[in-house]
């Protein structure tokens, strides 16, 4: 379960929480291309001047926005227009606007879904259309399930951003340095005499390293892998040199 409520204050504020993680997310996602050359820029749109909270410029001069609204349903307390007036400044502010992405804390309602998508380009705002016509820009909204989505990609975002502990595989490891090294188990572990168990294998599948790796050659020699699988590959060579 994932609740956007639950986000850990940053700088004594859940809204400024919200926009890191979105930042934090989108430069996960993006990686590839910041690693071709995309530049992506934070911006302090506290007083709304910019119209995003970063904006990410690809290498053909064409820009992604987001804009980050901590809050719920569209139709309360002037939302819709904040939005407006949010996309209609991104796009003055950058021309190349070719995405403009509205993160929010909910999935949209059938009604939200239909303004967003086919409504708010063409409404007004300040006596002019929010977006000119034949303008090319392609609304995306991120809600809760699109935030599922990302935030499982990245445990340690999730970590960070809601405090919880998330048992890693290099957890297990220092937990595992800590322990040998106290006295009452290095006084009766001697690595020369110790015997392995399941539970030496299970928790070196955990741990991954030179050990697991030798406990998986170990297995495969057991189960006769290469033989079979030499065997296999004759079998399937004989079928397709028949007519």
């Amino acid at each position: 379960m994932l609740n956007l409520n639950d986000l850990k204050p940053y700088s004594d504020d859940k809204k400024k929480s919200f926009e890191q993680l979105c930042y934090q997310l989108v430069f996960e996602e993006f990686k590839e291309e910041i690693e071709k050359g995309a530049i992506l820029t934070p911006i302090d749109d506290s007083g709304g001047g910019d119209g995003v909270e970063f904006y990410l410029t690809l290498p053909n001069g064409d820009v992604y926005g987001w804009q980050a609204k901590f809050f719920g349903r569209l139709n309360e307390g002037g939302r819709k227009d904040q939005i407006k007036k949010s996309l209609q400044t991104s796009y003055r502010k950058h021309p190349n606007l070719k995405k403009w992405f509205l993160c929010n804390k909910c999935d949209f309602t059938p009604d939200e879904k239909t303004w967003f998508e086919n409504d708010l380009s063409s409404s007004n705002k300040n006596g002019e259309r929010v977006l000119p016509e034949r303008n090319k820009v392609e609304l995306v909204h991120w809600g809760e399930s699109e935030f599922l989505r990302l935030i499982s990609q990245y445990p340690g975002i999730h970590k960070f951003f809601f405090c919880e502990e998330i048992l890693l595989p290099k957890w297990f490891q220092e937990r595992y340095e800590v322990d040998i090294q106290k006295t009452q188990v290095k006084a009766k572990y001697e690595s020369q005499i110790h015997v392995p168990t399941n539970v030496d294998k299970a928790i070196n599948k955990v741990l991954g390293g030179d050990r697991f790796a030798e406990i998986l050659e170990n297995e495969m020699k057991e189960q006769q892998v290469e033989m079979y699988s030499k065997n296999y590959k004759e079998a399937f060579s004989k079928i397709y040199s028949e007519n």
